[in-house]
Parts: C-alpha cells; sequence; structure tokens
C-alpha cells in the first residue's frame, strides 16, 4: 500500500515498473467523472506495461439507486458519478483487454446463503441477476 493522490500520478515513483503490478481500486471509482477515472487508466498503461487493474463499478441506473438512497442520509453525502455501461466498450475505450467480469455480489451471496435478511438477498439477487453492478479486471497492456 502506498499513501498518495490517486490522480497525481507521483506514488507510482515508489514502484518497481518492471515487475507486474496488480492495481485494485474498491468503492473508489464510482465518485470521479468518467473523464478523471479514464486519465488514471491511460497513466497507468503509461508508466506499467505489465498491469492490470480490479475495480468495482455499476451502470447507469445502478448509479440513479445509489444515490437516491445515499441521498435519503443527507443532502451533503458524496454524489456518485462513475459508471460502466458495457465492460467490452470501457475496456475497448480504454485501450485494454477485458480479462474478467464478475457479478458484485456473487461471493457474498455464497459466503452468506441464509444469513442474511430475506429483503436484502434479494436485493442482491436482483442487482447480480440484473448486472447493475460488478467487479471488472482490466489488463493494461
Amino acid at each position: 500500500l502506498i499513501s498518495g493522490e490517486m490522480f497525481d500520478i507521483k506514488w507510482t515513483q515508489n514502484l518497481d515498473k518492471n515487475l507486474p503490478t496488480i492495481f485494485v481500486a474498491n468503492g473508489v471509482f464510482m465518485y470521479f467523472t468518467h473523464e478523471q477515472i479514464l486519465d488514471l487508466i491511460a497513466n497507468l498503461k503509461a508508466n506499467f506495461t505489465n498491469s492490470q487493474l480490479i475495480f468495482d463499478a455499476t451502470t447507469k441506473f445502478g448509479i440513479k439507486c445509489a444515490n437516491f438512497y445515499v441521498g435519503r442520509f443527507g443532502k451533503d453525502m458524496a454524489k456518485m458519478e462513475f459508471f460502466v455501461r458495457n465492460a467490452n466498450e470501457f475496456a475497448t475505450l480504454c485501450k485494454c483487454k477485458l480479462i474478467g467480469k464478475t457479478p458484485f455480489f456473487a461471493t457474498a451471496r455464497k459466503m452468506l446463503k441464509n444469513k442474511t435478511k430475506l429483503s436484502t438477498r434479494l436485493t442482491m439477487a436482483f442487482v447480480d441477476n440484473f448486472d447493475l453492478a460488478f467487479i471488472l479486471r482490466l489488463n493494461l497492456k
């Protein structure tokens, strides 16, 4: 783990750029704009020739639902912006290869089974079955 401003690529000076590298961004990208995320991916691609990026994303509808839900807690809550309409199109836009796409709650649903409320299980199943949130893995070559 390296401390630093995500969009200020100076933190990459602390890494050996010749080593295979996996970047993991969970629960982060949705709070930024498409342009910021695309710029970050372009910078990572330019600085690391043998790397992958794993991150969670949601669809535009998923962002609307999340913002509605979060907005119920107060107007000062962070608004979510970044979404991925189509994983393959996003990978092409980033000039990356899509390695994998996993439903967001797939593992949690298996682990929790009947240990959560029915409403929680139904919500997780709805999100996964309607492809509203997922984890993407991109090859940044």
